[in-house]
């Protein structure tokens, strides 16, 4: 359902209500407004009323044993060989992969795949390391990833060139959900299709990574945009003391560190002061990105749904 405001309409509803309790009040007169009132509060009190205990002693509990919960079978597959790690159907699964990649072979990341039979929807994340990267470099992050969605596209073997706004209109078409975000020592890129459309999703995480422009202009929206929602985290209490326990927990030179948005804000008022400060810093981003492309053996892909239904799991990944 899409609905757009309208004033005027407003008005016009809220006149006729008004027209409508007036003419009411005409036809029952004071003493029928009274009894409409008694009557009214009458079925209040009836409705108030509590459920006698003897009544609700007739429903008994169903027991906790008979709540059927998803079935999750899951299956790794490292350096060549795939292993069953839990689940009923982990055995099974296990034997398709390695039938899928007796002929291609397997894809260079590491995977573990969590199959749920009848699943209409499919989330592939791809997690790359942070090891090598500076503390500079790392504090740069969380502007990447603020924007990630909505950067310009190179042509390569992976695609043509698209400008950032067809890349968020095409994005919006494929995906269910998307994200890009930091954990201890690693980026995810997080992509969630209709199962039909498997194969796009690693295809888009590949071209989110590695064909990504880091335009100037897209780069200063994106700072701007979070900038002005700082004064909304310093308000929230409980945000703040997480942010206080992190501080205490990590070291200044990691990625959680370098989320804190107190160094965000920092970093993002510098770069906004010059265009050559946010030249610097996708030239900056281009570096970071070869770094966390350069070791692939390292990666660690993860895809979850149902797995019977995909076919050949490992074929968008090559």
């Amino acid at each position: 359902i899409i609905g757009t405001p309208s004033k005027a309409f407003g008005e016009h509803i809220q006149s006729e209500e008004t027209a409508r309790v007036a003419a009411q009040k005409a036809k029952l007169g004071e003493e029928g407004c009274k009894q409409a009132g008694e009557l009214l509060e009458a079925a209040e009190d009836e409705n108030e009323a509590d459920i006698p205990e003897s009544l609700v002693q007739q429903f008994k509990l169903p027991s906790a044993a008979k709540i059927d919960l998803i079935n999750v079978s899951s299956i790794s597959v490292c350096q060549g060989r795939a292993e069953p790690l839990i689940g009923s159907d982990a055995a099974q699964i296990c034997e398709r992969l390695l039938d899928c990649s007796a002929d291609a072979g397997l894809p260079t990341p590491s995977f573990q795949f969590n199959h749920a039979t009848g699943a209409q929807f499919v989330t592939c994340n791809l997690l790359l390391l942070t090891d090598g990267l500076t503390v500079q470099q790392l504090e740069l992050l969380p502007l990447w990833l603020h924007v990630a969605f909505e950067l310009p596209l190179a042509a390569s073997s992976l695609g043509p060139a698209m400008p950032y706004e067809a890349v968020v209109q095409a994005l919006t078409d494929v995906t269910v959900e998307k994200d890009m975000c930091m954990f201890t020592n690693a980026v995810m890129t997080s992509i969630k299709v209709e199962r039909m459309r498997y194969a796009e999703a690693p295809l888009w995480i590949a071209r989110v990574l590695a064909d990504v422009e880091f335009a100037v202009e897209r780069l200063k929206v994106a700072a701007q945009r979070i900038l002005n929602g700082v004064p909304n985290v310093k308000r929230k209490g409980k945000e703040l003391m997480n942010i206080a326990m992190e501080a205490l927990k990590f070291q200044d030179e990691s990625v959680r560190a370098a989320k804190n948005i107190f160094r965000t804000e920092r970093v993002l008022k510098a770069l906004l002061e010059s265009d050559e400060a946010l030249e610097q810093a996708s030239r900056e981003l281009v570096t970071m990105r070869g770094m966390l492309l350069k070791n692939a053996s390292a990666a660690f892909a993860q895809v979850a749904g149902d797995v019977k239904y995909l076919g050949d799991v490992f074929s968008p990944w090559r």
